[in-house]
């Protein structure tokens, strides 16, 4: 068994092509590579992968034997010693991580969503007790209204019938991989409806509430007010202003019925957004969201990255458009790939 092998340095440079390990007739494009310093062992990045998954090593006199720690956003996959000449193409087979990147970015789209409607239950939930409160047929039937309201969001099951259909179109040959993106989607499922599940509680209550002695005590008061007023002249009385369900981030207008979502972001990376723009991944991690830019701009697409300060979100932009038709016809098109891409309307 050899154990080393002698070469002489050369002056030529050598291409080092990106495959992935069960698939080598698959290139993986935008990867980063980091050169490790021999002297510090400290990385650099040096540049990212191209559209055929490859990036020139160039001889230096720093050393003659390159080595390169391979990642996908903040996943680190391989560390490859390169030496530079000693071959013309040099490939090198490394875990694909493009599913698991992709897996990241629409699960924290739902954990959002899940969120948003946490918010959105409390605050049908106080409106529903301050009509209760207010007692009288009127304020009943305004509260069952928002009732309905809140029977119509979705449920927990609702949310893990999504998930667990989403997941099975994340099917990797990668074992290690695979094991990343059941472990996220497993997490999502059991920590953060956790929260949902509690919330649906406390709707049972208000629901119990509602249809029990609120209510009982809202007829009462009725009862007794229209005793004591049984012998005086009913007078006309202006019927106040019903109150309307407060404006949500979310607006849809009636173009193909298309839904599009409203924020306040910044740009931290790209050559700046026009009013509509399609996204196709979220990451809390901005090294993830360049990951995904990364491999945008490699298949020639002018991704670009925003923030949601807010949020603390870092959001990757496929394409964006002055024209809302176009955006549609783009996001149509992503979702191929992409099949919870989402039109972002900038304030």
């Amino acid at each position: 068994e050899a154990l080393a092998v002698l070469v002489h340095p050369s002056k030529r440079s050598s291409v080092l092509k990106l495959v992935a390990q069960k698939e080598e007739e698959k290139v993986l494009r935008g990867y980063a590579l980091y050169r490790v310093n021999p002297v510090t062992n400290e990385n650099a990045l040096v540049g990212y992968s191209d559209l055929n998954g490859e990036f020139v090593v160039k001889p230096d006199s720093v050393s003659p034997l390159h080595v390169y720690v391979i990642k996908n956003g903040e996943a680190l996959l391989a560390k490859l010693p390169i030496l530079p000449g000693s071959a013309p193409v040099i490939t090198a087979p490394v875990s694909d991580d493009d599913l698991r990147l992709q897996a990241e970015g629409l699960l924290l789209g739902i954990q959002e969503e899940i969120i948003d409607q946490i918010i959105m239950r409390e605050i049908a939930i106080a409106r529903i007790e301050a009509r209760l409160e207010k007692g009288g047929a009127e304020a009943k039937e305004e509260a069952r209204k928002i009732l309905n309201e809140i029977r119509n969001m979705k449920s927990n099951d609702d949310f893990i019938r999504e998930l667990q259909t989403k997941k099975a179109r994340f099917i990797t040959a990668e074992p290690a991989q695979q094991a990343r993106i059941n472990q996220m989607f497993d997490k999502t499922i059991s920590a953060e409806y956790s929260e949902m599940i509690n919330d649906e509680d406390k709707n049972e209550i208000v629901m119990l509430s509602f249809d029990g002695k609120a209510y009982d005590k809202a007829k009462a008061a009725e009862a007794e007010a229209t005793i004591t007023n049984s012998n005086v002249t009913e007078t006309p009385v202006v019927t106040p202003l019903v109150e309307t369900t407060p404006v949500q981030t979310t607006v849809v207008d009636n173009l193909d019925n298309v839904t599009v979502r409203q924020e306040s972001v910044s740009l931290v990376n790209g050559s700046g957004l026009r009013e509509f723009s399609v996204i196709v991944g979220s990451f809390s991690l901005p090294a993830n969201a360049q990951g995904l830019q990364n491999k945008l701009k490699a298949a020639g697409y002018d991704a670009q990255i925003v923030k949601n300060n807010e949020r603390n979100l870092y959001r990757v932009v496929a394409s964006t458009f002055n024209n809302k038709a176009d955006a549609v016809r783009s996001r149509d098109q992503f979702r191929s790939q992409y099949p919870d891409a989402w039109l972002l309307y900038n304030k």
